[in-house]
């Protein structure tokens, strides 16, 4: 017995290995979430890899996304990455990837300009409340998310921001969306009620709600591009 114990070491210290990594991240993941709600600790106290594993901890076939055989252990080794010359994450491409499960956007690392995880299959609920400041664009269109959305606290750097085609509900708040925003699309959701449409940015030119059950009524504008067909919601000539 003694003689066959150092055959099953590696294995042993490989699995140890692999159990102590998964009870760290989770550890990680636990105390990111308890802080960041308590506003003790910041983005900022957390390595951009280890804001990317959390941020992906709720996919259970990520390996998609590694260059490696395993998880990736480095930022060089995600696919559909591009950094900066900082070492940073500016951009995140994740189109048609085949994911499933949960993400946890609070975790997106402060330096993200572009996220783009359209047309996967992840579903659960969408936190967009402490996105980076600096986000310009994020597309989480077809997909499988659900539940209610918070559109009062988007970064004011947004311009673009597609949740179209996932099975989103209640009503929604779009009196306080951001003065840069230039395109929204929510489209083929479940959003149902009365809205107030009448605090939308000027810089908007592009609003699509079509397929939704919201009502309310939308000022028209030569500079704006409404799409609002089979909702509830009614179209007006603008108050002189």
């Amino acid at each position: 017995l003694c003689a066959m114990m150092p055959l099953h070491l590696p294995l042993l210290q490989n699995m140890f290995f692999v159990y102590a990594s998964t009870i760290l991240l989770f550890c990680t993941a636990v105390l990111y979430c308890a802080d960041t709600q308590l506003g003790k600790v910041g983005k900022q106290s957390f390595s951009q890899q280890t804001l990317m594993e959390i941020f992906t901890s709720g996919i259970p076939n990520k390996k998609i996304l590694s260059l490696s055989a395993g998880d990736p252990e480095d930022l060089s080794q995600w696919r559909g990455l591009e950094l900066m010359d900082d070492g940073c994450i500016k951009n995140i491409q994740w189109v048609i990837k085949g994911l499933s499960g949960t993400i946890n956007l609070e975790s997106l690392p402060s330096s993200i300009r572009l996220c783009n995880i359209s047309t996967n299959h992840l579903s659960g609920s969408l936190n967009l409340v402490g996105l980076p400041d600096v986000l310009d664009t994020l597309y989480l269109s077809y997909n499988l998310f659900s539940g209610e959305v918070d559109l009062t606290q988007l970064p004011q750097t947004l311009r673009i921001l597609s949740l179209a085609m996932n099975t989103l509900s209640v009503p929604i708040n779009v009196t306080c969306l951001p003065s840069s925003l230039r395109q929204i699309f929510l489209y083929d959701n479940a959003f149902s009620g009365l809205t107030d449409f009448g605090h939308l940015p000027s810089s908007l030119v592009h609003f699509n709600i079509a397929r939704t059950k919201l009502s309310g009524t939308l000022e028209s504008s030569a500079a704006w591009k409404f799409d609002i067909e089979d909702s509830q919601v009614t179209q007006a000539s603008p108050t002189r």
